[in-house]
């Protein structure tokens, strides 16, 4: 399952780039590594499984330790499109009901100043310059993961919200065996395996 995908990768695999972004790149080891950290971190923020973490970030590594992390410790995931405007952002966080909001310090700042009342993200942690890695470090998560909670495959995973062209948008729940169910009609569609980039 997609809870974790990033665990189960075969040995042989581990020091296979998983992630390239720019001039980053990233083994599946290293990824899984700075995804405990995150969902470790999540917990210690006091995220549950059940619970909605809202992230609004443009598409960066960042973004997919987000998905990750979530998904280990059974939280949904709710990305923000960097589009929507200060209104559409609040209705987003106010309507998923999202207890943590992790987001790009300038989209952030772009955020609060066109829409300064609080959206009901108790918590709202922001990404550094530093890039993935170094986000992550500067978490002062310590010591080994947790024992990760056991996921049900018909649990909510995600969250997608539409573009709201003709009225609010629409949350768009997926569970985690739908999201599985797509990863495996792409990866056939595209006829791709473990030797592609």
């Amino acid at each position: 399952m997609l809870s974790n995908a990033l665990d189960k990768v075969d040995t042989r695999l581990q020091s296979k780039n998983a992630l390239v972004f720019g001039e980053e790149s990233y083994t599946y080891m290293q990824l899984n590594k700075l995804v405990d950290r995150l969902a470790t971190a999540l917990l210690k923020w006091n995220v549950q499984a059940g619970d909605r973490v809202a992230f609004l970030m443009p598409n960066c590594p960042e973004i997919v330790l987000c998905y990750y992390a979530c998904f280990k410790i059974g939280a949904v995931a709710v990305p923000i499109n960097i589009r929507f405007g200060a209104d559409l952002v609040r209705y987003v966080m106010n309507h998923s009901g999202a207890q943590v909001l992790l987001a790009e310090p300038s989209l952030y700042e772009q955020y609060q100043q066109a829409a300064p009342a609080q959206a009901t993200a108790a918590q709202v942690h922001l990404t550094q310059s530093l890039g993935a890695q170094g986000w992550i470090a500067n978490l002062a998560v310590e010591g080994p993961p947790p024992a990760w909670p056991d996921m049900v495959a018909d649990h909510p995973a995600a969250i997608f919200y539409t573009s709201g062209t003709t009225g609010q948008p629409k949350g768009v729940i997926h569970t985690r065996r739908s999201l599985e169910q797509a990863t495996i009609n792409q990866i056939r569609q595209i006829g791709i395996d473990a030797q592609d980039s």
